[in-house]
């Protein structure tokens, strides 16, 4: 499912202008089947009946009891891996399955997540919450990090609430403690297929009624100004020595001449970084990093290499992104960990494919090789993943 389409009818751009950071939104779809490419309920029991799931990133809650079920009474005995039959006990004893980090075990996870960091440039992660009828997972709060709700099956009823903390990040925990959740300022149902966008600090909570709830909470963990700033104050503490001076000796007690010189040479030294977008590239470098690796159907391309002949269509993965460099007589290839070393004289077959959106087959590559070795080469990048054969 192309990631767009999430944020139909209104459009991505909309969505930016007038609701990301501002405000919630609820976009209603009358279509039970929109999200099934991403997950279902088949696809949660055969995870947990077929991989070592930990706690606490797989879990029981319930905001109606004073505390959670002990994780002992879920897992294998004397350890934190879950019984998977315990928990699922546990949800009809009442209690939702929250399921954390679940784009590292499922595939179309791990690709819906992969495709919305291409589109916003900040990382995300899924949480997957089962709910029981008649229950609730989470007493109300905020979160410090944008949250967009997929309603997957069954319904939940959310409230909006008026108290919370505006852009709240990393920095600002929310402390149930005394919190007080304020007027409602919205009841939303959510149905299958349905959206709804919550900004970071809004305060919300949810709960079922006479049906069960299967969303995926998709959490944006966006990078802020603070974070940029101090990043970059940072980085220039390792590359200039001005920032690694003690404050002047003496400043509680007495005046100091060039105090406010000093803070303003500085204060233009961090402009200049964070005017250069330096620092803007070390975190698109950050994401870039981390991301999941989505491929699929490496194994079947590989095992039908023998297959591919100069007429063969072939075309770049979705999603692949790799940079090109050269040093003397060696050009590099990079995509994530991997780096591939080619001829210089590969370097403008190397920028085709580059460019390259269209489907093209072996002969249509630079004549810069010739037909054997644009065999060879393709083939490389087949097995290296950057390349799939296309019917």
């Amino acid at each position: 499912m192309n990631v767009h389409s999430i944020f139909e009818p209104i459009g991505v751009e909309t969505f930016l202008n007038e609701y990301f950071e501002k405000k919630h939104l609820l976009i209603k779809r009358g279509d039970v089947n929109f999200y099934d490419s991403i997950i279902s309920l088949f696809d949660i029991d055969q995870v947990l009946f077929s991989q070592k799931l930990f706690t606490p990133s797989f879990r029981l809650v319930n905001s109606r009891t004073d505390t959670y079920p002990d994780a002992s009474t879920y897992c294998y005995k004397g350890t934190n891996v879950v019984n998977p039959k315990k928990f699922v006990q546990g949800f009809t004893e009442g209690n939702t399955l929250a399921m954390a980090g679940f784009q590292h075990i499922h595939h179309n996870l791990r690709k819906f997540c992969f495709d919305m960091e291409n589109l916003f440039g900040h990382p995300f992660q899924t949480n997957l919450y089962l709910t029981p009828k008649d229950s609730k997972g989470f007493s109300p709060h905020w979160d410090s990090h944008d949250v967009m709700v997929l309603q997957i099956s069954g319904t939940k009823y959310w409230k909006i609430y008026e108290n919370g903390m505006v852009l709240a990040d990393t920095q600002l925990k929310f402390e149930k403690k005394d919190f007080a959740a304020g007027k409602v300022m919205d009841e939303i149902l959510l149905e299958p297929g349905d959206f709804l966008y919550i900004p970071r600090g809004l305060t919300h909570d949810a709960y079922t009624d006479e049906n069960h709830s299967l969303h995926v909470t998709t959490g944006m963990l966006g990078f802020t100004w603070s974070q940029f700033m101090i990043e970059s104050i940072v980085h220039l503490s390792k590359t200039d020595k001005q920032f690694r001076r003690f404050i002047p000796l003496g400043i509680i007690n007495s005046n100091q001449p060039d105090y406010t010189t000093q803070v303003n040479d500085l204060l233009e030294k961090i402009r200049e970084q964070l005017m250069t977008k330096s620092g803007l590239d070390r975190f698109s470098k950050e994401l870039y990093d981390k991301q999941n690796d989505c491929t699929s159907n490496l194994l079947a391309e590989v095992m039908s290499l023998d297959q591919v002949n100069c007429e063969t269509n072939i075309v770049k993965r979705e999603g692949i992104s790799f940079s090109i460099s050269q040093r003397e007589d060696v050009v590099f290839l990079k995509s994530r960990d991997t780096v591939l070393e080619f001829p210089s004289f590969c370097l403008n077959v190397l920028r085709f494919i580059e460019h390259q959106t269209d489907v093209f087959n072996v002969l249509q590559l630079p004549d810069d090789l010739d037909e054997e070795g644009k065999l060879v080469f393709v083939k490389r990048l087949i097995k290296e993943g950057i390349l799939i054969t296309s019917n």
